[in-house]
């Protein structure tokens, strides 16, 4: 008999090599070529062979063990995507969620305030849980998750309370933590300014971008959102009102900030695209929420209201090509979503559906609830 751990170690296996054949671009292919001095036989090969076998064993150790020294080498998988996730519900309550069943393996001790939202890395078992101070401000507490769902007591992080910050769920993803899990990322709007802010998880050492908002939007709390962090740990992603209007809203544009640059205006972050859809098949549907694809060239992005209509669904998840800013790949259905969080291997998302849906997953283009979704609410999540 196939133990679980085997066949996820298997899948893992399995998800580790897919990705590393999509990542090689044929067109950068050397061709071989034989040098015209003499060869000796049976010889020639073995240089090749040796690092055939180098690169195959790391290969198996990245994809069983985890990233090689990462923080969370031993966190246990499910099917390729991780086993746990930490949620977050609509009364402030932080617990461990088994990622199969949606059963609750243990509940988070409360701190200052109710938490109100989690930012996670995809594989290293970092967390950071914001508990709400006020309307517009949060203090940030480091988690750690075991391999078997075993959560470590909440850490403040050094500074107190980082504000503003809005935490409210239909923000569609106001806080990130970086890939390496050093770095925590949160937006704001206060009095007609639009902030984002930049926390060092051990130091808690921070740098703040922020841009006054017009009039169409100084009074949006959702102005800025969707946070989202590039897997070289420097970028930095989010949807911020531009200030025209769509109709009766708001217009919005996805930017792209470099976190290393000394300029300190959102405004100089560089503008990606708008953020509805003007043609083809999904045409008119607006980008509410995007994630970065560990190839660094593309993104996934949440879809609302977008053309296609295959199964009366409102919001849609797809690609997304950096360089043109156009859509890519295929389109899956979904339930009203609040949040989309992604796995490291960016073929496996957890979906935070709305009140009364519960949670769900994807694993490929297959959409599958999280337990028994009706009967219990999350206002946000990550794994």
């Amino acid at each position: 008999m196939i133990r679980a751990e085997d066949r996820f170690a298997e899948d893992r296996l399995k998800d580790a090599f897919k990705g590393a054949v999509e990542t090689v671009r044929t067109d950068e292919l050397r061709p071989l070529t034989a040098s015209a001095h003499k060869r000796l036989p049976g010889r020639v090969w073995a240089p090749g062979l040796v690092a055939a076998c180098v690169v195959l064993i790391m290969v198996a150790c990245i994809a069983i063990f985890g990233r090689l020294g990462g923080v969370g080498a031993d966190r246990a998988v499910l099917g390729g995507a991780l086993r746990h996730l930490i949620a977050v519900d609509f009364d402030g309550r932080a617990s461990v969620v088994d990622a199969a069943t949606g059963r609750i393996a243990s509940v988070i001790p409360a701190r200052k305030g109710a938490y109100r939202a989690v930012a996670g890395t995809a594989e290293s078992g970092t967390f950071v849980l914001m508990a709400a101070t006020s309307d517009d401000a949060v203090v940030p507490y480091v988690v750690t998750l075991s391999s078997d769902g075993v959560a470590s007591r909440p850490k403040e992080i050094p500074g107190g309370p980082v504000s503003p910050a809005n935490m409210d769920p239909n923000m569609r993803g106001s806080a990130a933590l970086s890939p390496d899990g050093s770095t925590l990322a949160l937006a704001g709007v206060r009095n007609g300014t639009a902030t984002v802010t930049t926390v060092d998880v051990r130091s808690g050492r921070r740098r703040a971008w922020s841009a006054s908002l017009t009039a169409a939007a100084v009074d949006s709390p959702s102005a800025i959102r969707s946070v989202a962090w590039s897997p070289d740990n420097r970028t930095l992603g989010f949807v911020l009102e531009d200030g025209s209007m769509d109709g009766r809203e708001a217009s919005a544009r996805l930017r792209l900030l470099d976190t290393k640059q000394q300029e300190r205006d959102l405004l100089a972050s560089r503008p990606l695209r708008h953020w509805t859809i003007r043609q083809g098949h999904l045409r008119n549907g607006r980008i509410d929420q995007f994630l970065f694809n560990p190839d660094g060239r593309t993104l996934s992005v949440l879809l609302e209201g977008a053309g296609v209509r295959t199964d009366d669904a409102d919001y849609h998840l797809t690609g997304l090509s950096i360089r043109t800013g156009e859509p890519i790949g295929k389109v899956i259905d979904l339930p009203t979503t609040l949040v989309v969080k992604a796995d490291g291997t960016g073929r496996h998302f957890l979906v935070v559906a709305d009140r009364g849906t519960g949670l769900a997953r994807i694993d490929g283009d297959k959409v599958s609830p999280i337990g028994r979704g009706a009967d219990r609410s999350y206002a946000d999540a990550a794994w």
